[in-house]
């Protein structure tokens, strides 16, 4: 009889939790995974565990992670897979290393594409092949992970075609455009991998998701020999053919991509690594067998074809498994071993890893096509047949997110970041321009949660993530401003010089024509498709202001005839703008109430303005639910002045 001795909690992921365990009689190492939380008892987790199980039983490959054992313990799902000790994700070797030796990338190359070709050969498409989901053994054994993803032609698609999910850095062109995955998709993504190993650098990088998608969409990456010297030319054509941007000009396959890696690996003079393409014996028995797991519970009722468990458990697993000071938080379960106390928890560490995880999610990404159904699908009055079919809409999407969330980690991350906000922002926390990107992305987050709880698709139960620190405050935290610079929109000047507290010598950066206080929007400003359908969506400031120093500022707002769904985010450049300046969001702000007029203040970081003239913009923040539910297309915020203020 199988038993699992756990020996310690390896980690804790946003739905399960980690064990270090021995299997007896055979005393070997192996990782359980125990689920916890109300998502064991979501059907549709169910399905999508079943799936991920099903396909691990048939991928029986030396580069496939090796599922062992899974079944159910007093109501509780689990499943077991091979400890591998000393293994590294490659992005984390990456991050340490920089980019790796040519000929080590190569072999890590050829080893994933070998995995792939496996896959497909089986009908498999992975969807989410990336560094994060791919570890490095101290022998060298490269092992593709994170099957929660996958297609398969002979079962029901649970994730449906024109839903964007996977990792924004690494989703091929057609999956970004809704598309459905083919076995081209991971090929794409494999290239996007060996270039970072060979570079040390994301093909596609950018400081914002946007900018992200549209270097996919419409941008070629750098050929690796000019970001990295003395690599073989074969590389540059192998790259540039795997990222192609449409399917059909790309390799076509990953046994051609293997062949060609080999080409430029035996180019390079250094002998193609003999691997095994396959295991000999089966990787994986899943039956009613008798088997005990000695604490956590007894009593297990074997899960045959999978059970109830949840999407992607294969990347809480891999980050579990991670020896790295940024490990998840360990927590005290039940174990026949005491888990370790809860280290203290790092700020920058807990900040980096909240972003890694929102940009994983890629909020803007999936409210997108969010926003696309629930247009489709709402009607005023609808019929029978209608209110079912947008009740349809809201179950999708209220399983899609709750799948993202898990996928991306936020949650975990964000609970990890929760009691250490206040360290992260403000003085002597993150550098000024780290705490403006981790705040934009949190915005993100929190628009997406908003969005999908005012559409009916679930509540996103966020901890507290943003500061007083860094955000908007009840009251002012600047005494009598001295300087910095007003945006007035409205014609009559003298309540801006009383409301505001500036001092005489305040710049006016101001539109000199008449009242035009009303920004109006009819689809958000941060879609650059739909620019020509803006309207006044934005007012930019005509003149440069100058930062004073490091000193801190914050901005000032008077709203007025606001609705509390709206508000407005600040902007600014470095460079005077032009159709292809980079805004870079500062501040949002929203009323509490529909007030006739109200003011608003925003906290910003020390520094966060210094360093020479900056020209400033402020948009409307868009409400879809309003757009949707009330068909407010056209909204409007009031913005009678806007002040940057600096201390005296």
């Amino acid at each position: 009889m199988t038993k699992y001795v756990t020996l310690h909690v390896l980690g804790e992921g946003g739905m399960g939790v980690v064990y270090m365990a021995r299997q007896e009689p055979l005393g070997r190492e192996v990782a359980i995974k125990y689920l916890t939380g109300a998502s064991a008892a979501n059907a549709e987790f169910r399905k999508r565990f079943e799936r991920e199980v099903a396909v691990s039983l048939r991928l029986e490959h030396p580069n496939i992670i090796k599922l062992l054992d899974a079944g159910v313990e007093d109501g509780r799902c689990f499943y077991v897979m091979e400890y591998l000790a000393g293994a590294r994700p490659l992005d984390d070797l990456v991050a340490a290393e920089g980019a790796l030796p040519v000929e080590r990338a190569l072999d890590i190359a050829l080893q994933l594409a070998d995995a792939l070709a496996h896959c497909h050969a089986a009908g498999v498409v992975h969807r989410d092949v990336k560094p994060a989901n791919a570890m490095l053994t101290a022998s060298g054994r490269a092992i593709l992970m994170d099957f929660g993803l996958v297609t398969d032609p002979g079962a029901t698609l649970l994730t449906q075609p024109g839903h964007v999910v996977g990792t924004p850095r690494y989703l091929a062109p057609e999956l970004l455009r809704g598309q459905t995955a083919t076995p081209a998709t991971d090929l794409w993504a494999l290239g996007a991998t060996i270039y970072e190993l060979l570079t040390g650098r994301q093909a596609f990088g950018g400081p914002s998701m946007m900018e992200i998608t549209r270097g996919i969409l419409r941008e070629e990456p750098p050929a690796p020999s000019t970001v990295r010297a003395g690599l073989p030319p074969q590389l540059d054509q192998l790259i540039a053919d795997l990222l192609a941007k449409e399917p059909a000009q790309r390799v076509p396959d990953a046994a051609t991509a293997r062949a060609r890696i080999e080409e430029v690996l035996a180019a390079t003079g250094k002998a193609v690594p003999l691997r095994p393409r396959r295991r000999t014996q089966p990787a994986v028995r899943l039956s009613r067998s008798t088997a005990a797991v000695s604490e956590p519970p007894r009593g297990r009722i074997a899960l045959a074809a999978g059970a109830a468990l949840v999407v992607a458990l294969l990347v809480a697993l891999t980050v579990g498994l991670r020896a790295r000071p940024a490990a998840a938080p360990v927590v005290a379960v039940a174990s026949s071993a005491a888990a370790p106390a809860a280290p203290e928890v790092d700020a920058a560490d807990a900040a980096a890893r909240l972003e890694h995880a929102i940009d994983t999610l890629a909020p803007l990404a999936l409210q997108r096509p969010m926003v696309g159904e629930f247009v489709k699908a709402h009607r005023r009055k609808p019929s029978p047949a209608e209110q079912q079919a947008y009740q349809a809409v809201v179950n999708r999407w209220r399983n899609r997110i709750a799948v993202a969330l898990v996928q991306s980690r936020v949650l975990e991350a964000a609970r990890a970041f929760s009691p250490v906000r206040d360290r992260a922002f403000g003085a002597g926390g993150l550098p000024a321009e780290s705490q403006r990107r981790l705040a934009e992305r949190i915005q993100d987050v929190l628009e997406l949660a908003t969005s999908a709880q005012a559409l009916g698709a679930g509540e996103v139960l966020l901890p507290p993530l943003t500061s007083p620190r860094y955000g908007q405050v009840a009251q002012s935290t600047v005494a009598s401003p001295a300087g910095g610079g007003a945006l007035i929109l409205e014609r009559d000047r003298a309540p801006f010089a009383r409301e505001a507290g500036a001092a005489p010598d305040v710049v006016p950066l101001t539109l000199e024509e008449s009242d035009v206080r009303r920004m109006r929007a009819v689809t958000d400003p941060r879609l650059p498709d739909l620019e020509a359908e803006m309207g006044t969506a934005y007012r930019l400031c005509g003149k440069p202001i100058l930062a004073r120093g490091a000193e801190t500022m914050e901005v000032r707002a008077a709203m007025s005839d606001t609705r509390p769904e709206l508000g407005m985010r600040v902007l600014i450049a470095r460079t005077e703008p032009a159709t292809d300046t980079r805004w870079l969001p500062i501040a949002w702000m929203r009323p509490a109430k529909s007030h006739e007029r109200e003011f608003l203040y925003h906290t910003l970081p020390p520094g966060l303005l210094a360093g020479g003239p900056l020209w400033v913009r402020v948009e409307v923040m868009y409400s879809w639910p309003l757009a949707i539910l009330e068909r407010l297309g056209a909204q409007d915020v009031q913005l009678p002045w806007l002040f940057l203020a600096a201390p005296r």
